[in-house]
């Protein structure tokens, strides 16, 4: 080919190759405004409408004006980790989490420094922050072993002082067990201008704010003292400086700035049993459009019997938005509720989700729209019994049997005809108190009939209740007699003597579970009773094992 072939033919391959570019661009000229934002609105990265949407899309400048057009991005601050010891990993790859969803761009990874990279990440962070007019969430990953990149959090907090954009979600980290049994949290421990700048943030933006997301802020103490500070982090040389003081300060902030949130339809909190907080901090009112909240309290070795920041608390945030909650999540670690705030949580008849203590159910006798029950059983609440009573730790509980009683009786004649999701977990340790449960077993087996008449109407049953099932085989035979109209059973492990119940559920579509023997002719009898039940049910999805 000569010379003037071989230009010929590379003009025409440039051309071929600018082709498909330039077709999308006047395919999306064509196009009506409306039509161009709804499909920018699935995109949730930030870096792809910043930076390559504007390639094929001549619009871009006006439309990205348009809070639509950003209505599915999440921007997430990525995290840089620390060595367990309080020895700084920043030299490997390793350190750096990046717990992104893409919107840090691919500049972030382009360099193998970590450190670079994570300061790449806060800037492209900072960047959608500030130019989008609305985002859906944004969530901030740092933690308390982080190596603060200074420069990144300096643009990221100018960011956030500066935005306006309006966002939907916010979510903070939570509390983190390190591989040393710590428990660890990041927003505590950050730099106190920092941290205002956060909680102006928040509340420069109460009017958009739907969903919320706190890490462990409200807590009452240090895990550690200084003296026993492991990761490195300098608390300075002041004998005065009283870590108590500062965690107060923070509270307050806290409760302050949730108590402007007025518009919070979520909010999910992790606290310290012995949270800073005072009665009358979110006012009267509380948040009065809340709809789903959870809260995870963690003991961290506190007497469970002290807790009455707890007790306001969640009373305070039940009793104010009593009206408008259809989700409540109290079965994270949570002992039996005092009676103030079991009578709050009594007052939220229009709930549809609730899940809470075994010891706790007889509230939901004023629920008639609940549709899904999660019920929390925990070896500790013996123990929050003892200590509430004085009583020495091993005896058996003095208000347990009242307690069970007051249970079976606000059961009584209670039926859930909307409920359609019933699950019992067992939060326990390995040695479960026998002599506490033993004396009541009869107690227990009333209360669980009673729960599955009131739920006879559901049609899917949850149960992972361990050791239980075994101390109360009685209890849970009980229950599948009585939910008759069950589709879906899932009963985690169980004894074989629960399958001939599973027979005559003449709904029943599926069935799993695990049905635990330690001897191998026991494990061939209970394969026997797995054949039978398939032969005699042969319409049901069958996957238990022996």
């Amino acid at each position: 080919m000569s010379a003037r072939g071989a230009r010929g033919a590379r003009r025409q391959s440039g051309k071929a190759a600018s082709k498909p570019s330039t077709e999308v661009t006047s395919r999306m000229a064509s196009l009506p405004d409306d039509l161009l934002l709804r499909v920018f609105g699935f995109l949730d990265d930030a870096a792809s409408l910043l930076d390559r949407v504007p390639l094929v899309c001549q619009r871009w400048r006006r439309l990205s004006r348009d809070p639509r057009a950003w209505a599915s991005v999440c921007v997430d601050a990525p995290r840089y980790r620390r060595d367990p010891w309080g020895e700084d990993s920043g030299s490997t790859d390793d350190s750096y989490e990046d717990d992104s969803d893409g919107s840090s761009g691919s500049d972030a990874s382009s360099d193998s420094n970590p450190a670079t990279r994570m300061q790449a990440a806060f800037k492209e962070a900072a960047r959608a922050i500030l130019l989008a007019p609305a985002l859906r969430r944004v969530k901030f990953n740092w933690s308390q072993e982080d190596a603060h990149c200074e420069r990144g959090l300096a643009m990221l907090t100018s960011a956030l002082r500066r935005t306006r954009a309006a966002v939907r979600e916010v979510a903070f980290p939570d509390a983190e067990h390190d591989n040393v049994g710590g428990l660890h949290s990041g927003l505590s421990t950050t730099a106190a201008d920092v941290v205002d700048e956060l909680l102006q943030f928040l509340r420069a933006d109460k009017e958009h704010l739907r969903v919320l997301h706190l890490e462990r802020v409200l807590n009452a103490s240090s895990l550690f003292d200084e003296e026993d500070d492991w990761w490195g982090v300098d608390d300075g040389d002041d004998e005065d400086d009283d870590p108590e003081d500062d965690d107060e300060a923070l509270s307050v902030k806290v409760a302050d700035t949730l108590a402007e949130l007025q518009q919070l339809e979520e909010l999910s909190l992790y606290v310290d049993a012995k949270p800073k907080y005072q009665p009358g901090f979110l006012g009267h009112a509380g948040l009065p459009r809340l709809r789903r909240l959870k809260v995870m309290p963690h003991y961290a070795g506190y007497n469970p019997d002290n807790v009455d920041g707890m007790v306001d608390l969640v009373s305070a945030l039940l009793g104010g938005a009593a009206q408008t909650l259809r989700v409540v999540d109290l079965s994270h670690d949570f002992y039996p509720l005092r009676p103030r705030a079991k009578a709050q949580l009594g007052r939220c008849r229009q709930l549809r989700g609730l899940a809470c203590n075994l010891a706790d159910v007889g509230v939901v006798r004023g629920m008639p729209h609940l549709r899904e029950l999660e019920l929390l059983v925990n070896d500790d609440d013996t123990h929050y019994l003892h200590s509430h009573n004085l009583a020495n730790w091993l005896d058996p509980a003095p208000e347990l049997p009242a307690l069970l009683r007051a249970n079976v009786d606000l059961l009584q004649g209670c039926s859930l005809e909307s409920l359609r999701d019933l699950r019992v977990r067992v939060v326990w340790s390995p040695a479960f108190p026998k002599e506490v449960f033993g004396p009541h077993k009869a107690l227990f087996v009333e209360l669980f009939g009673a729960l599955a008449a009131a739920a006879r109407h559901a049609t899917a049953l949850h149960l992972d209740v361990g050791d239980l099932g075994k101390l109360l085989p009685e209890a849970f035979a009980r229950t599948l007699q009585a939910m008759r109209g069950l589709r879906v059973a899932d009963l985690g492990s169980f004894r074989a003597d629960l399958v001939p119940h599973l027979v005559g559920l003449e709904q029943l579509r599926e069935v799993s579970g695990y049905i635990y023997s330690r001897e191998d002719k026991q494990k061939r009898v209970d394969a026997k009773s797995i054949r039978d039940f398939k032969a005699k049910r042969p319409d049901v999805v069958c996957r238990i094992k022996a």
